[in-house]
């Protein structure tokens, strides 16, 4: 065989048989090495049962500091008492028992291991008694692996996904997760998520803005972390959001207010409805934040005279308040998800002390002749984000006027 002595013959040998070996073990499996994943696997299910000793968690948690060691056992033994404290059935054990080996391997693989455990347990501690989501995370890994890692990048998510569990369903799917809505299409996503509720239910009405709004937040938040949105496209997205749900709150208020009193008659003889909001601050100025509120006007053009056409015929100007404090309380109304947004009111003219709405003309006046220099800085940041084509015209010409006046210096 051509080799010059035994030695030579056996080290040549044995490089075929580690070859044949290693396409061997390609082909059919490991033994050694799955009896070793059971082993770790077992262990990962002793931890969780707590019948592991502190020493004896040395394997699984060797890479963790001696002080996050003894914060992840802290945190699997609080959270089995919490356990305790709720009405769990059967199933809903057995799916536990099943999610919180893989849950905790895939966690105290990680370097911050206890922040991100601490965040987790206290999603589950809301959920346990919700077996559909933890039959969820149990048995779509990749859900579980994609809580995992937002748990771990963001508090915010956390706290979100423990306060509307609704949300875990968006895990589901990692096309639409780290893909946020185009930011000329949150409108047409919106009116088609509401067409699945009834319109006159208002209750389902008001959940499913809610809900539409957090789980698109989350997407957001998810294609931020991952890098999949630019940082200075973050604040178009959360803008674009905002004035889809102001649309959506002000189309159900007006039909709220016209079924109740009619349109006001000035309106008979044009398009539009005669309102306009108006955005300051961030909303403005295409800078908003994930808990950002909205700073708020509102304008109409209803003249003195003018009344409703409904049978319980009031002011029109009196129906443009009213429907002012309707889309205030719109979105302040506190559902299971949550209030819509925060809005700030109190740059209207004459702040606190002025009318909730103001008419176009009353507003260019004060502008001109009452307003502090610092109601007009505000003015730069300020643009309809609501309102017919006259009436953002108007705001825009005044706006523009305001701007350009001589200043002393």
């Amino acid at each position: 065989m051509d080799f010059a002595d035994w030695p030579q013959l056996t080290g040549a040998l044995t490089a075929h048989m580690t070859n044949v070996r290693r396409v061997f073990n390609e082909l059919i499996g490991d033994d050694e090495s799955e009896t070793q994943e059971e082993s770790l696997s077992e262990q990962w299910r002793e931890l969780w049962q707590d019948a592991l000793q502190e020493d004896d968690t040395t394997p699984v948690l060797a890479h963790l500091s001696e002080d996050d060691r003894k914060q992840v056992l802290t945190l699997i033994a609080d959270f089995r008492k919490e356990l305790d404290k709720r009405t769990i059935g059967p199933r809903g054990r057995q799916v536990l028992d099943h999610l919180m080996p893989h849950l905790l391997s895939d966690v105290c693989a990680r370097e911050d291991a206890a922040v991100t455990l601490s965040r987790i347990t206290a999603l589950l501690v809301g959920i346990v008694t919700r077996t559909t989501y933890l039959e969820l995370l149990s048995e779509f890994p990749a859900a579980l692996k994609h809580l995992i890692s937002l748990c771990a990048a963001s508090p915010m998510i956390a706290s979100q996904l423990a306060r509307y569990p609704l949300l875990l369903d968006e895990l589901l799917d990692p096309n639409t997760l780290y893909q946020p809505t185009a930011t000329d299409a949150y409108r047409d996503e919106l009116r088609q998520y509401l067409l699945r509720v009834p319109e006159d239910d208002e209750e389902q009405q008001l959940e499913a803005l809610r809900q539409f709004k957090q789980a698109q937040l989350l997407r957001i938040a998810a294609a931020d972390i991952a890098g999949t949105l630019p940082v200075m496209k973050v604040s178009d997205h959360l803008t674009w959001l905002a004035e889809a749900m102001i649309d959506a709150v002000v189309q159900q208020a007006w039909v709220q207010m016209v079924a109740r009193y009619g349109k006001p008659n000035h309106l008979n003889d044009r398009e539009g409805r005669g309102f306009a909001v108006v955005g300051y601050g961030k909303l403005g100025g295409w800078e908003l934040g994930y808990s950002s509120d909205l700073d708020l006007i509102f304008l109409h053009d209803c003249p003195m005279d003018a009344m409703t056409d409904g049978e319980r015929e009031i002011d029109g100007r009196q129906f443009y308040l009213r429907l002012a404090q309707r889309i205030m309380h719109l979105f302040s109304t506190r559902t299971s998800s949550g209030i819509l947004y925060e809005v700030d009111a109190r740059l209207r003219p004459s702040g606190a002390a002025g009318m909730l709405v103001t008419s176009a003309e009353a507003f260019a006046d004060y502008q001109k002749n009452e307003a502090w220099t610092w109601e007009h800085q505000a003015l730069v940041r300020a643009r309809v984000v609501y309102g017919d084509p006259q009436l953002t015209a108007h705001f825009d010409a005044v706006r523009r006027e305001i701007m350009t006046l001589p200043r002393g210096r």
